[in-house]
């Protein structure tokens, strides 16, 4: 079994898939399930060219009685969640930010082996509309609470 993966359904041009799959790599995310709900080719071929790194692209399930995004987690509870202790449901704007100087995978060895779920504290930075994408990354745009430090 694996240990955790996040699942996400994405569409569109998804300009900010490359960033969001490179900083959960880079805090301990090994595994990732991907619904593709009508991405461009541009980022169909991102998600395709990671497949051997542990991203699992799928197609959106459709559904007449709920929208694409709950069609997606219902799927993947009923078919792939098995194969993880745990797994998070994200949209690329929203990132898993583990405490300074620790990794996810450090993150879920405290997790007692009994928890069936838990909870992650939420934390928005950016609740502005945001009519124009400012210049450079998705991170470098919002604050970065990462490089604070802990009062704790």
């Amino acid at each position: 079994m694996r240990t955790f993966a996040i699942v996400a359904v994405v569409e569109g041009a998804a300009p900010d898939l490359f960033e969001w799959l490179a900083f959960h790599r880079a805090v301990g995310v090994r595994h990732f399930v991907i619904y593709d709900n009508g991405l461009d080719g541009e980022a169909a071929a991102l998600l395709k060219a990671h497949e051997g790194i542990g991203v699992t692209a799928l197609p959106c399930p459709t559904r007449i009685d709920m929208t694409p995004r709950f069609a997606a987690y219902n799927h993947f509870l009923a078919s792939r969640a098995r194969l993880f202790r745990f797994a998070v449901f994200l949209s690329l704007d929203e990132f898993l930010v583990p405490a300074p100087g620790r990794s996810i995978q450090d993150w879920i060895a405290r997790i007692p082996p009994h928890a069936g779920a838990v909870v992650v504290n939420r934390r928005v930075f950016d609740t502005a509309d945001r009519t124009k994408t400012p210049p450079g990354s998705c991170c470098a745009a919002s604050p970065a609470p990462w490089r604070t430090r802990r009062t704790r």
